[in-house]
């Protein structure tokens, strides 16, 4: 019986081994966790949504140059408006809010820098990756501006999720900055301008 039972543990290992070695036989496609390149974001064909949507859904409205081609606007977590827009090729998210809100990126890695800029008397915390890292890690060094505008109540975020520096964050912020207004605002300029 031992002998039958050892046999039977040898035989379930073997096999076992063997299904292990064919699965990883023809991994030829194997990369390390260091060599996988961050995905495209695909090129949406048509800009999806509008500022009528953001106008509605979070009481803001959001334009920008046309040097930042914007693929889509969204309203997210019900009080925010997002743009995704293009810086160079780059792509970008831009997030709207009323009031003071923080870490509207979601995101909480550490950074090479963080600096305070002023963007039109607003201050602004700019996070951004050392300029070796963008040579080194092409595409993938990703980059996040966030300002409070406690005139106005209304929180900013950009974020450029490849080759983001510190110039391309404050330019990008700047235009969403210049860009936004409040639905109120935005009605009462429309009522007071003349009819064409």
């Amino acid at each position: 019986m031992k002998k039958t039972l050892k046999g039977s543990l040898i035989l379930v290992l073997v096999l076992g081994l063997m299904f292990a070695f064919a699965a990883c036989k023809d991994n030829d496609g194997y990369t390390s966790p260091t060599d996988v390149d961050v995905p495209d974001v695909p090129e949406v064909p048509e800009v999806v949504g509008s500022v009528d949507d953001l106008i509605n859904g979070a009481g803001l409205s959001v334009t920008m140059p046309e040097d930042y081609k914007i693929n889509r606007y969204t309203v997210v977590n019900d009080n925010q408006a997002q743009i995704e827009f293009k810086v160079d090729e780059e792509q970008a998210i831009g997030r709207v809010a009323k009031g003071q809100q923080t870490n509207m990126s979601g995101v909480t890695d550490e950074f090479d820098n963080t600096e305070t800029v002023d963007i039109n008397g607003i201050s602004a915390t700019v996070r951004y990756p050392d300029e070796d890292d963008i040579v080194v890690y092409p595409g993938q060094a990703m980059g996040i501006i966030d300002a409070y505008d406690a005139a106005n109540d209304i929180s900013y975020s950009v974020t450029i999720l490849g080759n983001a520096t510190k110039d391309k964050l404050v330019a990008a912020m700047t235009a969403l900055i210049d860009g936004t207004a409040a639905a109120e605002a935005v009605q009462t300029a429309a009522e007071e301008s003349p009819a064409e």
